[in-house]
């Protein structure tokens, strides 16, 4: 039996197409090899060849047991958890609805239409082969900072002081760009053994989206989107993909990153580049000690009533309703909320299951033989984990009050369908941890 016809058997018996190609080409290395040491011994071509398939083994229980090993796998554990998260977000939502009076947006009708939607986009993503964003990552990236640069400058609208995409429906832009995580993996998976000139041309892609999301203008989701990008481009470093540790640029890079953020917002306040209403939360921060009911740190100063007297399980002895003195209940103070009505143990049960997630998430990456698959988790898990704790922080009166996004709990249609998307994603990557995955290169004249 001849190379190829033994390949050809072998791989009939594997179900999974993404894993016959990169067992073919193992196979053959080894049998390449095999029939060299055959003929350094003195034996024909034909007689190597003969002699390394019948070491291989017969073709088709060899097929059958790769077939065992190379299968799909369903993370079944977290699709319970994320059904059990999207089913208790809904209830939460509709329990705001029910106890404030000024929580007006709500309707369990368009939640459930959204819901729908961000599973269908779920399953999507589920079911197609994550690795074409390590073959397309930074031309889709580059097509998708091209549309939100139009969106921002030309074609959308202002809607509640933020840009929202310009059509029937309305987008928000500052969720949306978290679509950018995965592409970012891709681009950093193309500069693979570039060296320095890989690693500036992926800071540069990780600084024109940060200022895009500056632009909209949403200062909060920028700073959560640069520090998930720095965190992936660190990954890289330290794993070995531009050629080079570069431990030495990794620790200029972290230090000028908490540097520059104090030096930025001075410089900002006195070159007066933020809005006045984020300068008086910058100073309602800075002077805690003056904070009052009718001052820039109103915010501040009724969280504090709020938790003060709340108990820790069961509404306080002066429960408020937190639509009447806190704004965007349902979308910006969930965990205060829940605090108020329910106790500080609800509060911090919710956030626990979502820090369960978020591990959920790492443990998937940190066991993924394919580095693409790695990077595009601990992308998905760190825009989330960063935005659960700083959503928390702001919560409990120890950040300003700005815009964040509660993954599955926050109202809104984009942000549903969006979280939905990188957790599809995430469901992808570990569908494909035992199955070789192997990203084509594919040579387009744009050079970038």
């Amino acid at each position: 039996m001849s190379v190829e016809e033994y390949l050809k058997n072998v791989t009939e018996q594997i179900r999974c197409r993404q894993a016959r190609e990169a067992v073919k080409e193992e196979m053959e290395g080894h049998l390449e090899d095999q029939m060299e040491e055959c003929m350094k011994m003195g034996l024909s071509r034909e007689e190597a060849e003969n002699f390394a398939v019948e070491q291989m083994g017969d073709p088709v229980e060899v097929g059958i047991s790769l077939d065992r090993v190379h299968q799909p796998k369903i993370a079944w554990s977290m699709i319970f958890l994320i059904t059990f998260l999207s089913i208790l977000g809904l209830g939460v939502q509709y329990f705001i609805s029910t106890q404030c009076e000024n929580v007006q947006s709500f309707s369990i009708i368009s939640q459930l239409g959204y819901m729908a939607m961000g599973f269908v986009v779920l399953a999507i993503m589920y079911y197609l082969d994550y690795s074409f964003f390590g073959t397309y990552g930074k031309y889709i990236a580059i097509v998708f900072l091209g549309y939100m640069f139009l969106q921002i400058f030309f074609l959308g609208t202002e809607v509640n002081g933020a840009i929202v995409f310009s059509g029937e429906m309305n987008f928000s832009l500052r969720v949306l760009i978290m679509c950018f995580i995965p592409m970012y993996a891709g681009v950093l998976y193309s500069y693979r053994g570039a060296g320095r000139k890989g690693i500036l041309k992926s800071f540069l892609f990780l600084v024109f989206p940060v200022w895009l999301t500056m632009e909209m203008p949403c200062l909060s989701m920028a700073l959560v989107l640069f520090f998930t990008l720095l965190i992936m481009l660190s990954v890289a470093i330290q794993k070995k993909w531009f050629g080079e540790s570069g431990r030495k640029l990794l620790y200029t890079l972290w230090g000028m990153t908490l540097l520059c953020p104090p030096l930025f917002i001075v410089a900002g306040c006195k070159m007066k580049l933020f809005a006045d209403y984020q300068i008086e939360r910058l100073q309602s921060l800075i002077s805690r000690d003056t904070l009052d009911e009718n001052g820039s740190g109103y915010e501040y100063y009724r969280i504090r009533e709020i938790i003060g007297n709340s108990k820790m399980v069961g509404a306080g002895e002066e429960c408020l309703d937190t639509s009447t003195v806190l704004p965007q209940v349902g979308s910006d103070f969930i965990i205060t909320h829940l605090i108020s009505y329910y106790g500080i143990l609800a509060g911090l049960l919710v956030v626990g299951l979502l820090a369960f997630l978020v591990f959920k998430i790492f443990h998937i990456s940190l066991h993924q033989k394919n580095q693409l698959g790695m990077m595009i988790g601990m992308g998905c898990g760190s825009i989330f984990g960063i935005q659960i704790v700083l959503y928390f922080l702001e919560n409990i009166g120890l950040l300003p009050y700005s815009y964040l996004y509660l993954p599955l709990f926050s109202l809104g249609g984009t942000g549903m369908v969006v979280t939905y998307f990188l957790l599809g994603i995430v469901l992808s990557v570990y569908k494909y941890q035992d199955i070789p995955l192997k990203v084509k290169q594919k040579k387009i004249i744009i050079k970038i």
